[in-house]
C-alpha cells in the first residue's frame, strides 16, 4: 500500500532543478516489460514467504497479479503480429502500386 504523505504541489515547489524532474517524468512514463514484471513478481513472492508477518493470503494476491500479467502476454503478442501482418501487407500493396 503507497500512502500520500503529501501534496504534489508541496513536493513540486520544494524541487530546486526541474530539468532534473523533467528527467525523472520521462523516466516514469516508460513501460515496463511484461516479462520483467513477472521476474518481479517471482522475486517479490520468494521474498515474502521468507517474512513471517506476511500472509499466505496477501502472498497469494501476488500470484493473482502475476497470473494476469501471464494471461495479458498473448494478448499482447497477438497485438503484435496483427501490426506486423498489417505493415507487412500495407507494404507489399505499397510496392504493387509503384512497380
Amino acid at each position: 500500500m503507497v500512502l500520500n504523505t503529501g501534496s504534489c504541489k508541496d513536493k513540486c515547489e520544494d524541487s530546486s532543478d526541474d530539468d532534473d524532474d523533467d528527467e525523472e517524468l520521462a523516466n516514469t512514463v516508460e513501460k515496463v516489460p511484461i516479462d520483467d514484471m513477472v521476474k518481479m513478481c517471482d522475486q517479490l513472492i520468494a521474498g515474502l514467504e521468507q517474512c513471517s508477518f506476511i500472509s499466505e493470503q496477501e502472498i497469494m494476491a501476488i500470484y493473482s497479479i502475476k497470473e494476469r500479467l501471464l494471461r495479458q502476454k498473448p494478448m499482447l503478442m497477438r497485438e503484435l503480429t496483427l501490426e506486423e501482418a498489417f505493415k507487412t501487407a500495407t507494404y507489399h500493396s505499397a510496392e504493387t502500386v509503384y512497380v
